[in-house]
């Protein structure tokens, strides 16, 4: 087992937040200008024809202030979220290396980088939930694809009061969105992955 944390425990970045939010064109042009082909696959929650996560955020009232990812993948979603907000912790179970796009994207003040095992992972959220400096108001999954994982993420992050959900399409997936009242956002739009949005009443 190996656990790896990077960044700082610090809701409070360098630049102010809000300030400088991404959208799906922003990133492209950054990502190609800085010859990073790889990342522009089409695929993924962040970069894509349909910019939805940007537009997502935009719209998001009130705004996330700290956010609880799971699921980091190739940090472009916690990129962009982080553009949206005070800070993002983002928990995966595999070491991604993404420290030098979020540099590239001014936004890697904002992140603190979570990796290890599901034990780890489910004790450093129990943990920080209580801690008096952030004030976590969002949360985004997008880990595990299968529903035993989802409805465990679900448990460990609704604390947050609004949770939003990578696709939710998948029918296993689907079923848990519908038992919770989660809505399909994106329902009408021709974008393969649908995401799902809950919020606490």
């Amino acid at each position: 087992m190996f656990n790896i944390f990077s960044g700082g425990m610090y809701p409070d970045p360098v630049k102010p937040w809000g300030h400088y939010p991404f959208n799906n064109e922003k990133l492209v042009d950054l990502l190609s200008e800085n010859h990073c082909p790889e990342l522009l696959t089409g695929s993924g929650s962040a970069v894509n024809e349909h910019d939805f996560l940007a537009k997502f955020m935009s719209l998001l009232q009130p705004e996330a202030i700290d956010i609880i990812e799971i699921g980091t993948f190739l940090g472009l979603g916690t990129a962009l979220m982080a553009s949206y907000s005070r800070s993002v912790l983002t928990f995966d179970i595999t070491y991604r290396n993404s420290h030098h796009i979020w540099n590239l994207l001014e936004v890697e003040d904002r992140v603190n980088c979570f990796t290890g095992d599901q034990k780890y992972i489910d004790t450093t959220i129990r943990d920080i939930q209580f801690n008096p400096k952030f004030n976590f108001n969002f949360a985004f999954i997008d880990g595990q694809h299968k529903r035993e994982n989802v409805i465990h993420d679900f448990e460990l992050v609704k604390f947050c009061g609004r949770v939003l959900f990578h696709d939710a399409n998948i029918p296993e997936i689907r079923s848990f969105i519908d038992k919770i009242g989660a809505v399909i956002v994106n329902e009408d739009s021709d974008e393969p992955a649908k995401f799902a949005y809950w919020e606490d009443k």
